[in-house]
Formats: structure tokens, C-alpha cells, sequence
């Protein structure tokens, strides 16, 4: 009877711990041992088989063969090493990429980059999971986040809906405005900002109120009433003079060939007649009295005599200024005519005598002739030719042609096109490392630095702006921040902007690279770029942001 009660006992016991320490729980015995729980955190094996013993019934305690080495089945994955032990178990010793008993883990504390940044501690866990211990600087799951101290703006607020930001270490604010206030914390009402003032009255802000400066002939608070007064009202001018209010008084602007204080004169000879060539490239001229004038420019133009071109993409235009079938090359925020033979002049304007250097052409093996300037002229080779006339057969391709991992372009009967250069290098045989001029870090106060075809270009977080990102904007501008890359020109449009891009880029930002891989030219120190017009077919940009046909060095220097 007592011994029956012991057994209940120490079942029950053992059942308690087995429950409670849950250490047979995956059955750590092998080879079917069975599992008995002595305490929470032990146990033992009760080995079925009569030749096994050991903790986990895993030895061998006599045999008559020799005994299997524990490595035989490669236990250790992820190339771990694999030794056996004295108790006839083994070991997994891991490289640095894997961790666990078996190596079955990977480590992902190896990856690169590193998983961990900013100086970040990697730290394996389980199931390929990591920990990262951060700098004092940093946070985050990954240390990718900056800690940011209490800022300055948190005492000293902006008002109205201001965007406060934390200048020089944290010691100065900068105040970006709502539109309708201003002040250094946005505390004064933008009066102007409606626009209270009608016909083009000028408006003032004073305190938090504005007043309005009125043009003739409108007077009132906001220049909205018209005064009785008007004197273009009835237009005094004649023959379809313009009237203008200057001084209270009217002034007429009298078309050709009239004159006068009311357009009422005909005058014969007007400073439009004896003076023809006074609008230039094709403007209108009309006289303004008996000695002025004034002159209606023809696209591409600008300036009180028509005399400048304008700074704007006018081959995208509808209308091209080059006559006489020149084609419109795109020359950064101007153009450039390539005249046809025959004609020249910066519009291809002038018609030559027959007798020119494209007449006889010059060029062989089916070359195009093109003049260049008025004495000069370039010849647009086809694909296996090369030289000043196209008269050299270019060499086939071999290994020491093209340096630098440059690439060798051949045509299908192996005759060469081109040295096709890998990043960072550019020449007619990849032979010139291109220099990133961002490794000097230029970019001042968080500025982002990209390299441009010449020079690099920074893009600047609020509310800094300037080449490198060295002032701080005072009125917030959608140019402040540089976004147009690649030596693109930023133009506000409203509360936007657009990017002219200079050849071979396009984009929102001129971010996209659209130079041709392989050109017939030799452009260095420029690049080469395809023709919009389409002959001929690729032109050079050069670092003073002109564009010639052949190349970027002086034709002399270009000559063979």
C-alpha cells in the first residue's frame, strides 16, 4: 500500500514538473527514448534499445562495427564546418555570414551596404532577425533617423499658419509666410495679397492695411471709379493713332507715315522712311510723332530695335526664324540656323554666289555638305567614313582601341562607328575621366549635390538658395531650391516652375539623359547631342554653351 501511494506520488510529481518545465516537449530523446521530467529545466532518457545510452540515447554502448562519424549526413548548413565530439555528438562552427546550432540561420547583420546605418551596431537574433544599437545622434529600427533636439521653433512660433525653421545650430528662426502675411513671424497682414486694387492700380501695404496708387484716368480706394476726365476718352487720335494717358494728357502713337499730336499728318519722309534698316531682322517699323519710332519684332527677337534674340526655345516655336530651308538647332535657351548650301547669314537669310566651299562639294563618299559661316563648310560623313572631306575609311574594331572598358561599335561589314565610353569617362577613345566635381562636397547647409555635364548643380532644402545653397530666401520663389539639374535654367510660371534643359537632357528637371551613346564627332571637352532637326544628324555642345557641327576645338585645330 505505501509502495502504490509512492508511485501515485512521484507520478504525480513528475507530471506537475513535466507540465510546468514542459522540457520533454519537443522529446529530447532519441532513437525512441522515452522522456521523464525531473525538474523544471531537466530530464531523462530511459533508452529503449539495448546497445544505446547516453543523456539523449545517442551513444553507442557497445558495438561490433564503427561507429558512424555524427558529421556523415553534413548537419552544418551555409558552409559551417562540421566536428565531431568525444560523445559521439558533433558541433557547427559558422562563418561570419550564418549563426544557430546548425548554422541554419543567415546573418543579416553582413548585408551590404549595412543594414545598420549611421555607425549603427548590428546585433543577429532569431529567424534572421536583427537589432540594431544606435549613436546617440540616431534612431530608428535601422538607425536611419536623425534625433532632433528640441527646436527653437517650439518657443518661438510662427504666427498665421508660418512654417517655422531652426537656423544656425538651432539659434535662429526663419519664417516662411502664408500668402497674405509677412513680417519675421508672419504677424502682419499682406493686404496686397488680394489684389484690392483694380485697373491696374498699385498696391501698398501699410501696417495692416494697403493703399493703392491709381493710374490716369481711375481714381477711389481700390482705383475702382473712372474719372470724367479722360483724355482718350473720346480718343483724339486719328488715322488709327493708340491713345495713352501720360501726364493727364493724352498721347497719340501714329502708325506709318502719319505724325502729329493727333495722327492728323502725313509725313513722307518719317524716320521709318529715311532710316530702313533702323528695326532690324525683319521687324516693323512705325514712327511715334515726328522723330521717334517704334519696332514690332519678328519671333526670336527683342530689344527697341529687334536687335537681340530672345532667350527662349524658339525652334519649338510654331514659327522657326531660319529661312530658306536652314534647319533650327536648339542652343540652350537660344538657337543656331544651319544653313543649306546656297544660303547663309545667322537666318540663312542671304543667298551666295554659286561659286562657294559646298560648290563643287568638297565631300566625298555621298557626304552632305554644310556651310560654316560664310568661307567654311562641314562635312556630315555616313557611318564608315571619318576626316575633314570623309575621305578615310575608319579602322575595324580590335581590343586596344577603346580604353577605359570603352566599347568598340561596329557596323555589320566590321568597319567602326564608335567607341561606346562606360560611366566617368568620354573622348573619341574613352581616354578623358570625367572629374565628379561632388566629391569636394560644394553644397553648402544640406544641399544636395548632382554632376552636370560641366559643373555640378545643388539642390537646396527651404529655405536656402544660391549656387551653393549659401543664402537664405527672404520671398520664397519656386527656382530657391534649384531643382532644374544638369545646367537647366529655372523659369517661375505662376507658383511652379519649368526647366529648359540644354541639349541631350529632357525632363520636368532636365534628369533625363537623352545624349546619343555612340556619335560620329568628337566633342571633348562638350558632349555630342542629337539634332532635333535631323540634319545633320548630331552637333556638339561646348562648355561655353555654344553649338558647332564638328567639334569643340578651333576649326583650324580640327582641320587634319
Amino acid at each position: 500500500m505505501h509502495y502504490i501511494l509512492y508511485v501515485w506520488i512521484f507520478t504525480f510529481i513528475s507530471t506537475i514538473t513535466f507540465v510546468d518545465g514542459q522540457v520533454c516537449i519537443p522529446n529530447p530523446c532519441a532513437n525512441g527514448g522515452l522522456c521523464t521530467a525531473i525538474s523544471a529545466v531537466d530530464y531523462t532518457c530511459r533508452c529503449t534499445a539495448p546497445v544505446l545510452t547516453g543523456k539523449n540515447c545517442d551513444v553507442l554502448l557497445t558495438t561490433t562495427t564503427p561507429r558512424p562519424s555524427p558529421c556523415a549526413s553534413n548537419p552544418c548548413e551555409n558552409g559551417g564546418v562540421c566536428s565531431a565530439t568525444v560523445f559521439g555528438t558533433y558541433t557547427c562552427t559558422c562563418n561570419q555570414y550564418s549563426y544557430g546550432p546548425r548554422c541554419e540561420n543567415l546573418n543579416p547583420c553582413y548585408i551590404q551596404p549595412p543594414i545598420c546605418q549611421n555607425n549603427g551596431v548590428c546585433t543577429p537574433g532569431l529567424n534572421e532577425a536583427y537589432t540594431c544599437s544606435c549613436t546617440a545622434q540616431y534612431t530608428g529600427s535601422r538607425c536611419e533617423t536623425l534625433r532632433q533636439p528640441v527646436s527653437i521653433c517650439a518657443s518661438i512660433p510662427c504666427q498665421n499658419g508660418g512654417t517655422c525653421y531652426a537656423l544656425n545650430s538651432n539659434t535662429q528662426i526663419y519664417c516662411l509666410c502664408l500668402s497674405g502675411f509677412s513680417g519675421s513671424r508672419c504677424e502682419l497682414t499682406n493686404a496686397c495679397a488680394s489684389n484690392p486694387c483694380l485697373n491696374n492700380g498699385a498696391c501698398t501695404n501699410v501696417g495692416n492695411s494697403y493703399q493703392c496708387t491709381c493710374p490716369n484716368p481711375y481714381y477711389g480706394t481700390n482705383c475702382q471709379f473712372l474719372s470724367a476726365a479722360n483724355p482718350c476718352s473720346p480718343s483724339p487720335c486719328q488715322n488709327g493713332g493708340a491713345c495713352t494717358v501720360l501726364n493727364n494728357a493724352a498721347f497719340c502713337a501714329c502708325p506709318s507715315p502719319y505724325a502729329g499730336v493727333t495722327c492728323s499728318e502725313i509725313i513722307a519722309n518719317n524716320i521709318c522712311v529715311t532710316n530702313p534698316n533702323i528695326c532690324k531682322n525683319g521687324a516693323t517699323c512705325s514712327p511715334v510723332g515726328a522723330d521717334s519710332w517704334k519696332c514690332e519684332c519678328a519671333v526670336g527677337f527683342t530689344g527697341a530695335n529687334c536687335d537681340t534674340v530672345a532667350t527662349i526655345n524658339t525652334c519649338l516655336q510654331g514659327s522657326t526664324p531660319c529661312l530658306n530651308g536652314g534647319n533650327c538647332v536648339l542652343a540652350g535657351n537660344a538657337y543656331q540656323c544651319v544653313c543649306p548650301s546656297g544660303f547663309t547669314g545667322q537666318y540663312c537669310e542671304t543667298a551666295v554666289a554659286a561659286s562657294t566651299p559646298c560648290k563643287p562639294t568638297p565631300c566625298k563618299n555621298g557626304a552632305t555638305c554644310y556651310l560654316y559661316g560664310n568661307t567654311d563648310y562641314v562635312c556630315n560623313c555616313p557611318a564608315q567614313y571619318t576626316g575633314r572631306q570623309c575621305q578615310t575609311v575608319l579602322a575595324s574594331c580590335n581590343s586596344q582601341l577603346c580604353s577605359n572598358g570603352g566599347t568598340c561599335v561596329s557596323m555589320s561589314n566590321g568597319q567602326i562607328i564608335k567607341c561606346a565610353c562606360p560611366a566617368g569617362y568620354t573622348g573619341d577613345r574613352c581616354q578623358n575621366l570625367v572629374q565628379n566635381q561632388c566629391i569636394s562636397q560644394p553644397c553648402l547647409n544640406g544641399g544636395t549635390c548632382f554632376q552636370g555635364p560641366f559643373t555640378y548643380d545643388c539642390k537646396c532644402p527651404i529655405p536656402y538658395r544660391g549656387d551653393r545653397c549659401e543664402s537664405i530666401a527672404t520671398v520664397s520663389s519656386p527656382c530657391d531650391s534649384n531643382p532644374c539639374i544638369n545646367a537647366g535654367t529655372c523659369n517661375v510660371v505662376g507658383n511652379s516652375f519649368t526647366c529648359t534643359c540644354p541639349p541631350g537632357y529632357s525632363g520636368n528637371t532636365c534628369e533625363i539623359n537623352t545624349r546619343p551613346a555612340v556619335c560620329e564627332l568628337d566633342c571633348s571637352p562638350g558632349y555630342c547631342f542629337a539634332n532635333p532637326s535631323g540634319q545633320p544628324a548630331y552637333a556638339c555642345y561646348c562648355t561655353d554653351n555654344s553649338i558647332h557641327l564638328r567639334s569643340c576645338r578651333s576649326r583650324s585645330a580640327s582641320r587634319p
